[in-house]
């Protein structure tokens, strides 16, 4: 949380799909919705509207990623369409008392490489590569083949959903399955030489409770839209 305390947080549900849009997993108002989608081809993804850019990064023609978060305000929020989109991901998070919503985060890359690397975020604060502690920890990999190992989780993480395009691309997303202090560079070999991205994020819990019912997420309420 904004103060360190502990949160009760849990992993609720995945879902996969190739192309521009998905099902979201089954969820609920107030839970954190996080949706990855990525190409092979550099071009710009975009987000439909209602959800909040968490990074978006596109290059050399051979890899773009884009990852979102929205808030839940019903039992039935819908995808849209990631226009340009190859893959995506989709991942559901919910904390038993209070609102969370997307905290710390930082951006790897790497354009030729047989690995595929994560973080770190250490210290506290509520800026990019910082992590407030006892947060839950998100860690989203693409890679530009569908044969390499984007579906390994980094060291202290566990996979909650991956998809393999069905020429090019590999997406996944992992988290802690628990509350950390801080997570260090990581990577993970691929198998194949290949480009990659990845964004990690913190889950913050913003100290709002559900139980007044009726809370409207603003961007600037949840760091706004970053990278």
């Amino acid at each position: 949380s904004r103060t360190g305390e502990p949160m009760t947080v849990s992993f609720v549900g995945s879902a996969s799909a190739i192309g521009t849009s998905l099902t979201l997993p089954a969820h609920q108002a107030g839970d954190l919705l996080i949706v990855a989608a990525a190409n092979s081809a550099g071009t710009v993804i975009t987000v439909p509207a209602g959800w909040f850019r968490l990074h978006h990064r596109n290059a050399d023609s051979t890899r773009s990623l884009m990852v979102a978060y929205k808030i839940a305000t019903t039992a039935a929020e819908v995808s849209g369409t990631w226009t340009n989109a190859n893959v995506m991901c989709a991942a559901v998070y919910r904390d038993d008392t209070n609102y969370i919503t997307i905290g710390g985060m930082r951006f790897s890359g790497a354009t030729s490489s047989t690995s595929l690397f994560y973080g770190p975020l250490t210290a506290t604060g509520d800026t990019a590569g910082l992590i407030t502690p006892n947060q839950w920890v998100i860690a989203v990999g693409m890679t530009g083949s569908n044969a390499g190992a984007a579906e390994t989780a980094p060291t202290g993480f566990t996979n909650r959903v991956s998809q393999a395009g069905a020429t090019v691309t590999e997406l996944a997303i992992h988290d802690t399955n628990a509350t950390v202090a801080s997570v260090g560079a990581l990577s993970v070999t691929l198998g194949v030489t290949t480009a990659s991205m990845s964004v990690v994020a913190s889950i913050e819990d913003i100290g709002v409770s559900k139980a007044g019912g009726g809370m409207l997420i603003h961007p600037g309420m949840s760091g706004g839209m970053r990278g």
